[in-house]
C-alpha cells in the first residue's frame, strides 16, 4: 500500500529507480525513500506523508500491521473527513475529463524496470 500511496502522490513516480533490478533492491535495503513531498515537489500532509513512509519501512516491525491499523492511521488524518463523497465525485468527474497529456518522444517505447514487494517486504 506504500508503494502505491508513494506513486500517487508522487504523479506515476516509484519510490526506488535504477538501471536495473540490483540497483533497486540495493536502494531498498539501503537508503530511505525520498519523501513524496519533495520527489512531487507538491505539499502533502505530514501526517500522510508519515503513513505512506510508515508503510515502506525496511522493518517489518515499523510498518501498519494490518490494513484495519492502517485504516486507523488514516481515518486520524485531519483531512480525512473533510473531502465529502459529493466532492470526491466531483473532483474526478472534473480529472477525467481533462485532455490527457501527449507521451514523450520515446517514451512509450522504453521499458521501466520497477520492483513490486510483497507485505512481508519480500521482492
Amino acid at each position: 500500500m506504500g508503494a502505491l500511496g508513494y506513486y500517487l502522490l508522487t504523479g506515476g513516480k516509484y519510490v526506488f529507480d535504477g538501471g536495473s533490478l540490483t540497483e533497486i533492491h540495493e536502494q531498498q535495503i539501503s537508503s530511505p525513500p525520498i519523501p513524496p513531498s519533495l520527489r512531487a515537489g507538491l505539499a502533502v500532509s505530514a501526517e500522510l506523508e508519515g503513513i505512506i513512509l510508515r508503510c515502506l519501512a525496511t522493518a517489518p516491525d515499523e510498518r501498519p500491521q494490518s490494513a484495519a491499523e492502517l485504516h486507523a492511521l488514516l481515518a486520524a488524518t485531519p483531512f480525512a473527513t473533510a473531502w465529502t463523497p459529493a466532492e470526491r465525485v466531483a473532483w474526478w468527474t472534473a480529472y477525467r475529463s481533462q485532455p490527457q497529456p501527449e507521451p514523450v518522444s520515446g517514451e512509450a517505447s522504453t521499458p521501466r524496470q520497477s520492483v513490486s514487494i510483497d507485505i512481508a517486504g519480500r521482492i
